[in-house]
C-alpha cells in the first residue's frame, strides 16, 4: 500500500522494504530510510520500532555507554511510518573531537578501610557528577578501572539520587556491566526527558559494590578509564549536546589511619605526645595505641630522636616537618612492621 505523503513513497522507493527511517536533527526536513546493517551517521537521529532492535553501529553503545545516545519519543508524522515507533536515538560522537570539553566534573572518594578483618569485606564507591555550569543533563555513561588483584566487583546498582526519578522507580534506562577490571555503565535518568539531572551540587551517579581480595596493607587505585571494546568514554550528554567529562581519581586504602607524631591519640600534635615517648622508653611508660603514629621522624623505631622531632616541629622556627600522614590523618606511604590499632581521631 503506498503512502499519500510524497516524502515516504520516495524513502520506500530509495529503501525497499525496510523499515527503518532517520531525520536530521537541526532542520528535521529531511527524512531517508536506513537500511538494517547500515551504520547510523554522525548527527543522525534514528527512529526505531518494537519490532526490531537498534540499527548496526549504535547498538553496542546504546548497551554499554548512554551517554553516546540521545533518546526521545520520535515525533508522530502521518503517512510516513506505518509502525509502532517507540524511540529515537541521535548519535552525538562518531568521531574523535567532536564532543565538548568543559566544566562537568567525575569524581572518586578516597575511602580508607582498616585493615583488621579486611579481607573479603565490602567498599561502596559512588562515583558523583558536579558542575556550575547549570544545564540538565539527560544521560551519561563512564567506565571505571581497578586493581584485579586487590579489588573485584560485586555489584553495581542505582544510587540513591537516581532512584529519585520517576516518582521513585529509578532511571528508565541504566545498564552496567561488570568486566575484567573495571565496569562500565550508562544511564539515561528519564526517556521522555520531562526530567533530567541539575548537578549543582555532587550528584551520586551510581553506587558500586568493590571486594577487598589482598591482604595486608595497600591503597589500590580508583581512575576514570576506556574499557571495553569499542571503548566507552566517560561523557554526557546536556540537552542534545555532547561533553567531554573532567575527570578525577579515587583510591581504597587498607591499613591504619593515624596523624603522624600523635603518640597520644588525642587527634593533634602536642607536647604531651613526647612525654608519652619518653615515658614509655625510659619511665615503663604505657606504650602508644598506634606505635607507628610515635614514629615521628619515620625511622621505623622509636627512639629519643621520635621525641626531639615533635620537640622540634612544636617550638622551632622553620623546622621540618614530618612525613606523611602529616599534618592530616591517612595512612604511611611507607609502611613498615611497627604496628598500629585503630585510632578513634583518625577514622
Amino acid at each position: 500500500m503506498k503512502s499519500s505523503h510524497p516524502e515516504a513513497n520516495r524513502s520506500s522507493r530509495e529503501g525497499g522494504s525496510s523499515k527503518w527511517r532517520g531525520t536530521e536533527v537541526q532542520s528535521k526536513k529531511h527524512f531517508e530510510t536506513l537500511p538494517p546493517g547500515r551504520a547510523a551517521r554522525c548527527g543522525r537521529a534514528v527512529c526505531f520500532s518494537a519490532e526490531r532492535g537498534l540499527p548496526k553501529g549504535i547498538g553496542a553503545s546504546a548497551t554499554a555507554s548512554a551517554a553516546a545516545l540521545f533518546a526521545r519519543r520520535c515525533p508522530a508524522r502521518e503517512g510516513v511510518l506505518r509502525l509502532v515507533v517507540i524511540a529515537l536515538v541521535v548519535v552525538t560522537r562518531c568521531s574523535a573531537g567532536f564532543g565538548q570539553s568543559g566544566p562537568y566534573f567525575y569524581s572518586l572518594p578516597d575511602l580508607t578501610v582498616s585493615a583488621e578483618g579486611s579481607f573479603g569485606s565490602v567498599v561502596v564507591v559512588e562515583p558523583t557528577l558536579d558542575s556550575s555550569l547549570g544545564g540538565e543533563v539527560s544521560a551519561y555513561g563512564f567506565s571505571i578501572c581497578h586493581d584485579l588483584a586487590l579489588l573485584q566487583v560485586d555489584a553495581i546498582e542505582q544510587s540513591d539520587d537516581l532512584l529519585a526519578f520517576n516518582n521513585g522507580a529509578g532511571a528508565d534506562f541504566f545498564v552496567s556491566s561488570i568486566e575484567t577490571g573495571f565496569v562500565n555503565l550508562g544511564v539515561v535518568p528519564s526517556t521522555t526527558f520531562v526530567e533530567g539531572i541539575v548537578p549543582t551540587v555532587e550528584f551520586s551517579l551510581a553506587t558500586i559494590h568493590y571486594r577487598i581480595v589482598a591482604t595486608g596493607t595497600f591503597t589500590a587505585l580508583l581512575q576514570f578509564c576506556n574499557g571495553g571494546t569499542p571503548p566507552v568514554e566517560n561523557l554526557l550528554v546536556v540537552g542534545i549536546e555532547e561533553w567531554e567529562a573532567v575527570l578525577g581519581t579515587g583510591s581504597i586504602a587498607v591499613g591504619e589511619s593515624f596523624l603522624r607524631g600523635d603518640a597520644n591519640g588525642n587527634g593533634s600534635l602536642s607536647l604531651g605526645d613526647a612525654v608519652l615517648i619518653l615515658a614509655w622508653l625510659f619511665a615503663n611508660g604505657t606504650e602508644p595505641l598506634c606505635v607507628s603514629a610515635a614514629d615521628s621522624n619515620d625511622s621505623e623505631t622509636i627512639s629519643l630522636g621520635d621525641s626531639l622531632t615533635i620537640l622540634a616541629v612544636l617550638f622551632t622556627a622553620n623546622a621540618p616537618t614530618m612525613a606523611a600522614p602529616f599534618p592530616t590523618c591517612g595512612l604511611d606511604p611507607t609502611p613498615g612492621d611497627l604496628g598500629c590499632q585503630q585510632i578513634p581521631t583518625c577514622p
